[in-house]
């Protein structure tokens, strides 16, 4: 994620939920907008991972990297803990809002019914419209605004147009068409409600870009703490060189010239390392044993990690004096 200033994030307030049976992603999200809507607008990280594919990775990793939270606490008394608690709350949130997003991005369900309609009978008049034409019965240049199938406007726009001319002509073509006033009627009514909610929809500009920054907003957060946690958890497992195994990057298997993967050197053939945990060192989850355990290993929590995520970036500054937060 590009650098970011966002503030350290504070424990999610559940003290005024109303409705306690809200289901998960809409109870985060209503009580995390207050945060959301605080973090400025220069600090956004850009969307550049479809939103739902870091809530899926949070809920994939929170059960690995939870019994890791008291070494992290431990080990690292400046880290923020308040990212690993919140975490999912963040992800959660993120759901929610990129669901708001995308319904108030969407066309309203009336608007999609009546294209619905529309499309046919606009199709209808545009062939009668040409038939007729070819009879000599119609100008020749009658069709010649027609804006075309796609979109709600053009849909509108030529109902209209096609309606009023063959109304215009109709005494004309009357007896040499199959088409009627009433369904001259029915097309300019479509097109009139068409043109009515097509209006409402573009007085909303304020709700759609409120959506959008809100995404972003949830987005910064939840990418920010994550990398954040994953930090920590390179750190405390610095010895067993595992945490991408525990909480991979979100990046990890993209293929992106900007990130590189950590190579890794293959084992000398016709030999087997041995290695032998110090006292007091935290076994892994699945009992892997560490792939190295230096003797001088360091213990303070401002010493300075050597690990790289499967992105590549090296946390060599994400535990500096004022706590492991990157840079």
């Amino acid at each position: 994620m590009n650098d970011t200033t966002v503030s350290a994030p504070t424990s999610v307030d559940t003290t005024n939920d109303s409705n306690t049976n809200l289901p998960r992603f809409r109870k985060a999200y209503t009580q995390l907008l207050g945060m959301i809507r605080q973090v400025p607008e220069a600090d956004y990280a850009p969307i550049n991972l479809d939103p739902m594919t870091v809530v899926y990775a949070v809920e994939g990793v929170l059960p690995r990297v939870g019994p890791f939270r008291a070494t992290i606490v431990e080990e690292l008394p400046k880290f923020e803990i308040q990212y690993f608690d919140n975490l999912e709350s963040y992800a959660l949130a993120l759901g929610h809002a990129n669901t708001v997003h995308c319904n108030t991005t969407k066309p309203s369900p009336v608007l999609q019914a009546l294209n619905e309609k529309a499309v046919p009978m606009r199709e209808i008049l545009v062939e009668e419209a040409t038939l007729l034409i070819k009879r000599g019965l119609l100008s020749a240049n009658l069709l010649d605004n027609l804006q075309g199938p796609n979109g709600y406007k053009n849909v509108a726009a030529d109902l209209f147009l096609v309606a009023d001319k063959l109304r215009a002509n109709f005494d004309a073509i009357s007896k040499r068409t199959s088409l009627t006033l009433a369904e001259l009627d029915e097309a300019e009514n479509l097109a009139d409600q068409m043109s009515h909610e097509i209006g409402l929809k573009q007085q909303t500009p304020e709700a759609l870009a409120q959506a959008a920054r809100d995404r972003q907003a949830a987005y910064t957060l939840a990418v920010k703490a994550y990398e954040q946690v994953r930090a920590a958890l390179t750190y405390v497992r610095r010895d067993y060189d595992d945490a991408n195994e525990i909480m991979p990057s979100l990046y990890a298997g993209r293929n992106n010239s900007n990130i590189k993967k950590k190579d890794t050197p293959e084992p000398n053939p016709g030999t087997t390392p041995t290695t032998t945990p110090q006292p007091g060192t935290e076994p892994h989850p699945t009992g892997k044993a560490p792939t190295t355990t230096p003797a001088n290993a360091p213990s303070n929590v401002n010493a300075t990690p050597t690990a790289a995520g499967s992105d590549g970036k090296s946390y060599a500054n994400t535990l500096a004096d004022n706590g492991p937060f990157l840079r």
